[in-house]
């Protein structure tokens, strides 16, 4: 599978923290970089992280948006996900439903 570079963008730091805009594809192929990448930019309490122009998602893209969020948690920091497209929804959805409780925590907005 040819799979598309995601696009990471900080659109909207507001007080307190920022939003983070993905768009493209979120892989076995990038999700590490992608991680690492969110991490560097993420800054403020809140990170609410727009999925708006996420096309796909699998395992491993929501396995490393969960390490994000641990991450982030460790330093008292909260990452959000919202306006997820209904298939990336279902995928979340789904690999938090077979996953253990590491992944039941995402906090998804609209």
């Amino acid at each position: 599978m040819m799979c598309a570079e995601p696009a990471l963008e900080i659109v909207a730091p507001f007080g307190g923290g920022c939003t983070v805009e993905l768009r493209g594809e979120l892989d076995v192929d990038n999700a590490d970089r992608l991680a690492a990448e969110i991490r560097d930019v993420a800054h403020g309490k809140v990170v609410l992280l727009d999925l708006a122009g996420l096309s796909f998602i699998d395992a491993s893209g929501v396995r490393a948006l969960a390490t994000v969020r641990n991450v982030l948690a460790q330093d008292g920091r909260w990452l959000f996900i919202e306006r997820p497209r209904p298939q990336v929804r279902r995928i979340i959805d789904l690999v938090e439903r077979l996953q253990d409780e590491q992944l039941r925590s995402f906090g998804i907005v609209g």
